[in-house]
This record gives C-alpha cells, sequence and structure tokens, in this order.
C-alpha cells in the first residue's frame, strides 16, 4: 500500500467526498476480506467506500475477491467512473496511478 494522502472532492461545488490516494494496492496478494478492512480502516476510512483503480491494479483478482465479502465495498476501474458510483460513497480511495491516467486525459 505504501503511504497515502487524505484530500476531498467536491462534485457540483456542493457535495465534499473525503479521498484517500494510495500509492498502490499490490498488498492485497490473496482473495481475504480481513486483508484489505484492515486496510481501509489504516486508511482511517468508515461507512461506504468507492476504491477506484488504474487499468494495472485492475488486473489484481484478489482485490476484487476480497471486496466481494465487504458490503460496503466496492470497486471501479477509474474510466468506467461516473457520479451515481461516486454520491453513495462515504469515502473515495483511488490508487496514484488512476489520478495520474485522469490527468493526462484530461489534458488532451
Amino acid at each position: 500500500m505504501g503511504e497515502f494522502e487524505k484530500s476531498s472532492l467536491a462534485i457540483n461545488g456542493k457535495v465534499r467526498k473525503p479521498v484517500v490516494s494510495v500509492d498502490d494496492l499490490s498488498v492485497i496478494n490473496e482473495p481475504n476480506a480481513r486483508l484489505l478492512s484492515e486496510i481501509l480502516r489504516k486508511l482511517q476510512t468508515e461507512g461506504k467506500v468507492l476504491i477506484i483503480i488504474d487499468e494495472n491494479t485492475a488486473k489484481n483478482a484478489n482485490l476484487f475477491a476480497a471486496a466481494e465479502n465487504l458490503p460496503d465495498v466496492s470497486i471501479k476501474l477509474i474510466n468506467d467512473l461516473n457520479s451515481k458510483d461516486v454520491m453513495p460513497a462515504d469515502y473515495l480511495v483511488i490508487t496514484k496511478a488512476a489520478l495520474k491516467e485522469t490527468a493526462e486525459r484530461l489534458s488532451k
């Protein structure tokens, strides 16, 4: 997981969502919901968590398997993300590579 940073995202200037950016989620090296739950606890998230990932992280089947057993955790690929995914979440966890992909796409 590495280091993480906290910030927030404003949607339409009204709704603010806490955002935690992480280096990556490669530490999820087994399909273990308890491991993912512990990582989210260390990131100080609570409630409904949306994990936003990049293309490379999407190859980690263990991450998806771990999240399946956590009813308040969902995962979305950055390219498939929309406001309907973000609105119900209490926290957003995003990989730094997903942030970079977004910045590159928006700069074109």
